[in-house]
């Protein structure tokens, strides 16, 4: 019986067909949805939000050193991957699902995924199928083999 589905999702063709398929599941076994974002461009982004906020908060804010951190905020893919959560959200809710949320988390995409299916308790991981291509791929592997290696959930990947 499938209970809990988590999805990542990247912004790709193959992530929205990821999307559509678990979105199946869910409405056919009334099993509650996430779809998960992993930002993993900007390491350290919830400090630099911190910082940030430090420095709007001085006495005479450091607008050079404002503008900069805000640049490098805006590199991280934050705000999009929140548009695409969103989007996500919105068409699962039109599909007939339930009970849907959103997580947007930083780190190294595979270990974020597999770390936020055993502590949500996912039965079931959907993600899109993408060969990493080349040396990379032989090298390090994509995220959705290292997902499915890794993960102690069923792990389906769509092509």
């Amino acid at each position: 019986m499938i209970t809990r589905i988590l999805v990542p999702i990247d912004g790709s063709e193959h992530s929205s067909r990821a999307a559509a398929f678990a979105t199946e599941l869910a409405v056919r076994f009334e099993a509650p949805l996430t779809f998960l974002h992993v930002l993993d461009r900007v390491v350290a982004r919830e400090q630099l939000k911190r910082y940030l906020a430090h420095l709007e908060s001085a006495r005479e804010p450091d607008l050079f050193e404002i503008e900069s951190v805000e640049k490098t905020l805006s590199r991280s893919g934050e705000k999009e991957g929140v548009r695409l959560l969103d989007q996500m959200k919105s068409s699962a809710q039109a599909a007939g699902v339930r009970e849907v949320n959103t997580s947007l988390l930083d780190g190294q995409p595979a270990g974020v995924i597999v770390g936020k299916a055993e502590s949500g308790s996912f039965d079931l991981v959907v993600l899109g199928r993408r060969g990493a291509g080349g040396l990379k791929g032989l090298l390090a592997g994509s995220v959705s083999q290292r997902v499915a290696s890794a993960a102690s959930a069923t792990v389906v990947m769509v092509n």
